[in-house]
C-alpha cells in the first residue's frame, strides 16, 4: 500500500463505472473497461482531473472550454466526494503549475528534507 493510500479516504478511490453513464456517451462500460493498471488508477485520474481544471482556469476566458470544465469538477466530485481531500489535491496541482518566482543561489539544487 502506498503512503498516499493511507493518508486519503477510500472514497477517494471509488470505481469511476459504479456510477451510472449518461444516455448520450459515446463510450458504454463494454467499449471502455476500467482496470486497476497500476494499483493507484483511481488517485492518477483524480489527479490527472485536479491538474486540468486547475490549468483550464488559468487560461484566458475565451479558451476555456466551459462544459468540459464543469464536466471535470462533476468527475472529480464523483470520484472524491470528500470535499477537504478533493481541496488539498487541487491546492497541491495549483501549486506545482503555478510559476515559481524563487532564485536559487548558484551551483545550489532542490532537495528532498
Amino acid at each position: 500500500m502506498s503512503w498516499l493510500a493511507l493518508l486519503l479516504p477510500p472514497s477517494c478511490f471509488a470505481d469511476p463505472t459504479a456510477t451510472r453513464a449518461s444516455q448520450d456517451s459515446w463510450q458504454s462500460k463494454e467499449d471502455f473497461p476500467m482496470t486497476n493498471v497500476t494499483g493507484r488508477d483511481g488517485y492518477i485520474l483524480i489527479q490527472a482531473l485536479c491538474y486540468a481544471i486547475a490549468t483550464i482556469d488559468r487560461l484566458p476566458e475565451h479558451r476555456q472550454e466551459a462544459s468540459n470544465h464543469q464536466d471535470m469538477i462533476k468527475l472529480l466530485e464523483a470520484m472524491c466526494p470528500d470535499k477537504r481531500t478533493r481541496d488539498f489535491l487541487f491546492q497541491a496541482a495549483v501549486s506545482h503549475i503555478e510559476p515559481w518566482d524563487h532564485e536559487l543561489p548558484p551551483g545550489d539544487t532542490l532537495r528532498s528534507p
